[in-house]
């Protein structure tokens, strides 16, 4: 991106939009009339385009798919941060025009990854993981109510809600299989991940829909894309707890179930799991390590699928789990 690029923030919400755009703000509604309208006013421009865009909890992700499929650059940005950072201005006063040229400063100034052009199937793995997620909370919740109930009434109606769930439940997992099934590049990245003992079909479908970017990543970046990569907390004389920070909460979900699995399991990971503990790390500490060096390991196995040359990482088992 070179620096006559256009940095321009968009401020989300449900109904509508601001842009920050060089000639002013514009206000748009939320639907394809208003993604097309700020497509127009982009063209006008003439020049390299960067859309920084808030990530407000999917307002934002059809005008993301409606930009990158016209060719325009977008980056999502952490809301906190853009916060901390229009502090750091001195920026106190919030409007959604002040909040969206504060996000195009930010954009500029720290220029964050921008999103790679997805195919649809990606988006619909993402949404399918997502809602059988959501399903699976909604179970457990009922089920615990069920456990705490001693009305007969409220027992039957919270029985059949479980039913219900469960049937749900089914249908998508259904869904998902199907999904996988019919796109070749899903089938084989779910197969290259189920090496590792540990990781089951859930897991490695979960790590598809909510990091897809793993196998492009170092290490490092991979560790920090679901968070937990440890960061210092350090000042003068003072020596804090490396603490985990950030990340993608519904792929780390995933992956501490399977790392509870790889650490009694894995022929790698087990032993690793019990020489920290032995050393006197706390389990969860050392339950943490786990999970990094299995998004670590993840992320190698699919970049050596990537490159049939590169060596396959120590923890992936021939019978997959």
């Amino acid at each position: 991106m070179n620096t006559d690029t256009v940095h321009i923030g968009v401020d989300m919400a449900e109904d509508s939009f601001d842009a920050a755009l060089p000639a002013g703000i514009l206000h748009l509604s939320n639907t394809a009339a208003g993604f097309r309208a700020l497509l127009r006013d982009v063209r006008k421009l003439d020049r390299d385009v960067c859309v920084y865009v808030e990530a407000t909890g999917g307002c934002e992700q059809q005008m993301c798919n409606f930009l990158l499929t016209q060719g325009i650059a977008v980056a999502k940005v952490n809301p906190k941060r853009v916060r901390d950072f229009a502090h750091g201005l001195g920026k106190l006063a919030k409007t959604d025009p002040i909040d969206a040229a504060v996000i195009g400063e930010y954009g500029r100034q720290a220029r964050p990854r921008c999103l790679a052009p997805e195919p649809a199937y990606q988006r619909s793995l993402s949404a399918m993981v997502r809602r059988r997620d959501q399903i699976t909370d909604l179970i457990t919740a009922e089920s615990n109510r069920l456990g705490r109930c001693h009305d007969s009434g409220v027992k039957k109606s919270l029985a059949s809600s479980c039913r219900h769930l469960k049937r749900l439940q089914e249908c998508m997992e259904k869904a998902i299989r199907t999904l996988v099934a019919e796109h070749a590049d899903l089938m084989q990245r779910q197969k290259c991940l189920t090496q590792v003992d540990g990781v089951g079909d859930t897991t490695a479908c979960a790590v598809l829909a909510f990091a897809p970017e793993l196998g492009t990543l170092s290490r490092n970046e991979a560790a920090a894309l679901v968070g937990v990569a440890p960061y210092n907390r350090d000042s003068g004389k003072f020596k804090g707890h490396r603490m985990i920070a950030g990340g993608r909460p519904e792929a780390r979900r995933h992956l501490y179930m399977a790392a509870l699995s790889a650490s009694k399991h894995n022929h790698v990971l087990a032993p690793f799991y019990k020489r920290l503990v032995k050393a006197g790390k706390p389990k969860k500490l050392a339950l943490t390590a786990v999970m990094r060096k299995l998004v670590m390991f993840l992320n190698q196995l699919l970049r050596s699928l990537n490159d049939q040359t590169a060596p396959l990482p120590t923890c992936a088992a021939t019978a997959g789990a």
